[in-house]
């Protein structure tokens, strides 16, 4: 079910995917008009259109930009059809992730690690079907966007995949988060670092998430977090430093020194964070993130020769 949120700021339910993604986007509404992610398929675009012209009352035409979160299917597979849907829409991504937006079939396969919920297969079949997009334009720094009456600041997230962009807008103070954090409130397991960026750099926007005012945080796709979305990004950033930090110091101190151990210790005290196998491969590869940031700080210890054969304790 697709719905206003705050005045002008309307999410747009695009449906389950195959592979049980709740998938939606948003329009920000003033003179000229925004969405945020283009959905998986070109009926994406369809309920899109449909709820802007029956519902907003307003152009297609009028819709200025196109703005990416970051390039997973659910957010991109629709846009080989946005011009024909929005043919005045300029599309946007960070800078760090348009040029790749140029060869997707190639990026998608090269992705497939952050895929969630997609087999290597199922993929494979998916980015085949993907025609050379649009000309994506690369968005550089913070510089403001000036949409009608309102502004749109991308903040990057240097976590979940390349090039993730978070939007603030303004007026209504809505920060439009994609698949940045998990936005379901005491589920900081939710975070996922990917090889762009490095703990500080999470830290970073963990510390934007916590200091900065807003009043809803919107994801791409859990429902949007109204009411205690401020304490909920505080609670996330500072769990971040008790349960990643501090639990992953707490293991080694117990004993469990290379990171197939620490990963299962990590499970058994804090759970997941995400189901599956490749739910444990993502865990992996934060924890490694974090056991490099512990080591680079010097708080812990490391021993061997690869991932494979390192041995990790606290430094004394």
């Amino acid at each position: 079910m697709s719905y206003e949120l705050f005045p002008g700021v309307y999410r747009v339910q695009y449906g389950i995917s195959d592979y049980g993604a709740n998938i939606g986007g948003y329009f920000i509404v003033d003179r000229s008009i925004a969405l945020i992610d283009a959905g998986l398929h070109e009926r994406s675009l369809d309920v899109a259109t449909k709820f802007l012209e029956e519902d907003i009352g307003r152009s297609p035409s009028e819709v200025e930009f196109i703005f990416l979160t970051h390039a997973h299917p659910e957010q991109i597979m629709g846009l080989h059809k946005a011009k024909d849907y929005f043919p005045n829409a300029t599309i946007l991504a960070h800078e760090s992730l348009a040029p790749k937006l140029a060869k997707p079939r190639r990026f998608l396969k090269n992705e497939a690690f952050f895929l969630s919920g997609l087999e290597l297969k199922e993929l494979h079949k998916l980015a085949n079907k993907v025609p050379r997009l649009l000309e994506v334009e690369g968005i550089k720094g913070t510089k403001k966007i000036p949409l009608g009456g309102r502004s749109i600041l991308p903040v990057t997230v240097h976590g979940h995949s390349i090039g993730h962009t978070m939007y603030f807008e303004s007026s209504s103070k809505v920060l439009f988060i994609g698949d940045a954090l998990n936005a379901t409130a005491n589920d900081p397991l939710g975070i996922i670092i990917d090889a762009s960026g490095t703990i500080k750099d999470v830290e970073k926007t963990l510390d934007f998430f916590s200091k900065a005012s807003y009043h809803a945080l919107c994801p791409a796709g859990d429902e949007p977090n109204l009411s205690q979305a401020k304490a909920w990004a505080i609670q996330v950033r500072d769990s971040f430093q008790n349960i990643f930090i501090k639990g992953t110091v707490a293991i080694i101190k117990d004993g469990y020194d290379n990171l197939e151990d620490i990963r299962i210790q990590f499970e058994d005290r804090f759970g997941p964070g995400h189901s599956g196998a490749q739910g444990k491969e993502l865990l992996s590869l934060t924890l490694a993130r974090i056991l490099e940031h512990l080591v680079s700080s010097k708080l812990i210890i490391r021993n061997g020769n690869s991932w494979e054969d390192y041995v990790f304790r606290v430094n004394q």
